[in-house]
């Protein structure tokens, strides 16, 4: 340590040498713990995504991930043609009939109606009658049942349900129900072409098929009770506005209004009004 602060500082308080020191390194690790947040906060901003829309869309894709896995544990529905062996004989499946699938996959075999499985040999007509629900691919008798039943509400159907009016595979058609889920119901049919992975032609087909009720009310969220990982759950909701609105409250108190929460960056016009039949204040 330089003589001369040395000296000034044991002359200005009278303190040893050793104290000096003390002061000193002190006086270093609190300049260093005052410094790295700012650097590591630096660091994250210069790293992130700037974009809010971009990270607003990530936080949806997040959400939405792995949807063939929960169709198939939410729903116990199966698809021969991309279930694995261990899923087939949870499922339900005889062992010897779930690898029979599989070779028959491996050799380039495709199965496109429910009834194609029973070609599998030792598969007999009880075991397909136990079986047939829990597959996800459409009945050959589809088009039948589109005939009888071909208007239905969305909100109200099961996965099977869009696979037979519509001919949707079954990890598509998973995506439909579990987005209506978290979304809290659909309120528009518009919000179709939000389910990840459709194309045009398929949306088309579930907005031909399906309506929504006009006295349908969606499930809300509480915008002040619900934790930040209540709020980011929801589609609308990225997880940097659940914070914003965490933080509003803890500094402002409740929200009174969605005019209030319309007041947030985050939150443009098209924004307010996808947000606005999911949130209670």
């Amino acid at each position: 340590m330089n003589t001369g602060v040395r000296n000034f500082f044991r002359g200005l308080f009278e303190v040893s040498s050793n104290e000096v020191k003390g002061y000193y390194i002190l006086f270093i690790i609190v300049l260093f713990s005052l410094a790295v947040p700012l650097i590591i906060k630096t660091t994250i901003n210069t790293n992130s995504i700037q974009d809010a829309e971009d990270l607003a869309m990530l936080d949806s894709l997040v959400k939405v991930l792995d949807w063939k896995v929960e169709v198939i544990q939410g729903d116990f529905l199966i698809d021969p043609n991309e279930t694995s062996y261990d899923s087939m004989v949870a499922g339900g499946f005889r062992k010897d009939i779930a690898r029979r699938i599989i070779n028959y996959r491996e050799k380039g075999g495709q199965f496109r109606y429910r009834e194609d499985l029973k070609k599998i040999y030792g598969l007999d007509e009880k075991m397909y009658k136990n079986l047939e629900l829990q597959l996800a691919l459409p009945g050959r008798s589809a088009d039948k049942i589109k005939t009888q039943k071909s208007y239905l509400n969305i909100n109200l159907v099961k996965v099977v349900d869009v696979i037979n009016l519509t001919g949707l595979e079954g990890a598509l058609s998973g995506r439909v129900i579990r987005y209506r889920d978290i979304l809290g119901g659909y309120v528009s049919k518009n919000q179709f072409d939000e389910v990840y992975g459709l194309t045009e032609e398929q949306v088309n087909r579930l907005k031909s098929h399906f309506y929504i009720s006009r006295s349908f009310v969606p499930h809300k969220v509480n915008i002040n009770i619900g934790s930040w990982k209540d709020l980011s759950r929801h589609p609308y909701i990225s997880n940097d506005l659940a914070n914003a609105i965490v933080r509003y409250r803890e500094i402002n108190g409740s929200l009174k209004g969605i005019e209030e929460l319309s007041a947030f960056s985050l939150v443009d016009k098209a924004k307010r009004k996808k947000l606005f039949p999911y949130l209670e204040f």
